[in-house]
């Protein structure tokens, strides 16, 4: 299963579509918020592309998305959030905790706009980057690959 990790796109809509058209062979797209807007219009000029998106902390007009979502890959869970309802950029704390009491060994976050990978505890955890306004480095996005219950992460810088 490959797993396309983007968040922070915040109205850069070509850098998304560019995005999904780069990875035409994945199974998920899966947006981490801050970039509503872009994702809706991107979902219904693809319509049979698999995406999904959790709310970010400025996608004010998309209260009814959800804060965060939990999907399975291969025998693995992921928690998926924006982040700042943890409080992410204080660190991962309470994040972690969650992510133990609902039995999940993959998390993914956005929010610092910094990007992350990292195994602790045998919890892979990611953070893509922005898409739109890094903080560190150029924009960026993630890349899951599972296969045989493996799960290899990685960050790709974004290039035009």
């Amino acid at each position: 299963m490959k797993i396309i990790v983007i968040s922070d796109t915040h109205g850069n809509e070509k850098k998304l579509e560019n995005i999904i058209l780069k990875h035409q062979d994945a199974d998920l797209f899966l947006h981490l918020g801050d970039g509503a807007k872009e994702f809706f219009q991107i979902k219904s000029k693809y319509p049979n592309i698999s995406m999904e998106i959790v709310r970010g902390n400025c996608d004010f007009e998309y209260d009814f998305l959800p804060e965060e979502k939990t999907f399975s890959a291969g025998s693995h869970k992921i928690l998926a959030s924006h982040g700042y309802k943890y409080n992410v950029k204080s660190g991962l704390d309470d994040y972690i905790q969650a992510a133990r009491k609902k039995s999940a060994d993959i998390i993914l976050y956005g929010h610092t706009h910094k990007k992350l990978t990292k195994i602790e505890n045998d919890l892979y955890i990611m953070n893509p980057g922005s898409l739109a306004r890094p903080r560190i480095g150029g924009p960026s996005y993630g890349v899951i690959n599972v296969n045989n219950n493996k799960i290899a992460m990685n960050i790709v810088d974004y290039i035009e």
